[in-house]
């Protein structure tokens, strides 16, 4: 027996007792990486209590899977399908895996930290020779690849919001290639350093909040007309280290802005409207 449930739509997770009959129920999160929905959100719909990956539930036998997109198989399929659609395919760069990552506003970034000597960045400090969390003594764990950076920062415990403002320290990562801080900065705060280099720019264009209501055609498409936005705001936006340009139209010369409400606060949005 195969049947697909939904986490926001029907037929829900927990229909998958009622759908199916037989004793044992492998359940396989079909997402793309783990996140709060695959280590949250799924297995506690299902019934599993935090951290478990199989239980006995309403007298069936229910394991956990990885998420499909762990999988290293399917990068070979994505590429496979780009192979199809025609996309030309470049051979794969030497270099570690630093040098792989977005270069828009590397640059100015770059520029401004070798001639401010320093540079706060939401709650990263950025200097010529390192990056660290701002006045951490404690950072003694030295980094050298993007991937051990990132479990360390965002997956224990799990972080659902990359750019909240309770990064955990002890870390640090040696700069000894100016390009290298972007990829840094790219790592803990995605897409930050792009649109605080348009801001300093003054070319810098945010999306206001009903146009990404309007477009919604999946699970939060019931959002548009919303009208609890400032408390969302309030209560998700006053912890992170990004600043809601999409709802303020405007941001302080120097902080990070913020080009769109993102997921977490459109999942907010709609745990908020649930309840209402």
């Amino acid at each position: 027996e195969v049947v697909a449930t939904y986490l926001d739509d029907t037929p829900a997770i927990p229909e998958v007792y009622n759908l199916t009959q037989q004793p044992n129920i492998i359940a396989v999160p079909f997402f793309l990486a783990l996140g709060s929905h695959t280590t949250i959100d799924v297995p506690g719909a299902l019934g599993l209590p935090p951290g478990a990956v199989q239980g006995r539930i309403q007298e069936r036998q229910v394991f956990y899977t990885e998420p499909v997109g762990t999988e290293d198989a399917l990068a070979e399929v994505v590429l496979e399908l780009a192979r199809e659609a025609g996309a030309v395919l470049h051979p794969a760069r030497s270099g570690t895996a630093w040098d792989c990552f977005p270069a828009a506003g590397r640059d100015r970034l770059v520029e401004t930290v070798q001639r401010e000597g320093s540079l706060l960045f939401g709650q990263l400090c950025l200097t010529p020779t390192e990056v660290m969390l701002d006045g951490d003594v404690s950072a003694k764990q030295d980094f050298a690849d993007p991937a051990s950076l990132r479990a360390h920062i965002r997956e224990n415990p799990f972080r659902p919001l990359a750019t909240s403002h309770d990064l955990p320290g002890g870390w640090r990562v040696t700069i000894d290639n100016p390009s290298l801080l972007c990829a840094v900065v790219e790592t803990i705060y995605p897409s930050a350093a792009a649109d605080w280099a348009a801001q300093q720019a003054g070319q810098f264009e945010a999306v206001p909040l009903e146009s990404t209501l309007a477009r919604q055609v999946g699970a939060f498409r019931t959002l548009a007309g919303f009208d609890h936005a400032a408390e969302v705001v309030t209560q998700l936006c006053g912890r992170c280290v990004r600043h809601a340009t999409w709802f303020y139209h405007v941001s302080p010369s120097g902080s990070l802005p913020c080009a769109e409400a993102c997921n977490t606060w459109l999942s907010m949005a709609k745990d908020w409207e649930n309840d209402d």
